[in-house]
């Protein structure tokens, strides 16, 4: 793993900067799990398409490693994944289910240690695609920070095939920054 070019803080949380196994990884919550399972098969298509050797998609029903314990399958998942996609709709903010909220804490940790010594966001890990939700849904929330710089506002009425084509694009955009060890600093 390479470090970030020398700079630690005590939380810091290494990356595996270029050594992915997965391009993104989907938070979510079942409730959603259709529209998740289109956004994975359209990313998927669409990133093979334009790069063969690009990892598939984390989704955790079809990628969950069996037998391991929760906590550190989510960490070794979000570890090997490019960007994680937080998918934020009425169900997710209502879930009593906190491995969500784990996967977006474990996100922001990456996403600090990425951009330490940088300007917050310089370098974005965490992408936010808001869905039929409003701010006052997200305010109390941690996603908050999230709602000025999502892939997909939630005003936006695009198909999931629009999302993924987003997605990727900011892929594309900001992957190769992220891994440059010229990346500014």
């Amino acid at each position: 793993m390479q470090e970030n070019r020398g700079r630690t803080a005590d939380w810091w949380v290494p990356h595996p900067l270029g050594n992915y196994r997965h391009s993104f990884f989907i938070s979510h919550v079942r409730e959603d799990l259709t529209n998740v399972r289109r956004l994975k098969r359209s990313l998927d298509r669409r990133i093979r398409l334009s790069s063969p050797h690009v990892p598939p998609c984390f989704l955790d029903c079809d990628d969950w490693p069996h037998g391991k314990p929760t906590a550190p399958a989510i960490r070794d998942a979000l570890g090997a994944s490019e960007f994680p996609v937080v998918w934020v709709t009425p169900r997710f903010m209502n879930s009593s289910r906190g491995w969500i909220w784990f996967e977006l804490a474990y996100g922001q940790l990456i996403e600090q240690s990425l951009n330490l010594g940088r300007p917050d966001w310089a370098l974005p890990y965490v992408l936010a695609v808001f869905r039929e939700i409003d701010i006052e849904s997200v305010a109390p929330s941690p996603l908050l920070e999230y709602w000025g710089r999502s892939v997909v506002a939630a005003h936006e009425s695009l198909n999931v095939a629009k999302i993924a084509e987003r997605l990727a694009k900011v892929r594309t955009r900001h992957l190769p920054e992220r891994n440059s060890p010229f990346a500014a600093s």
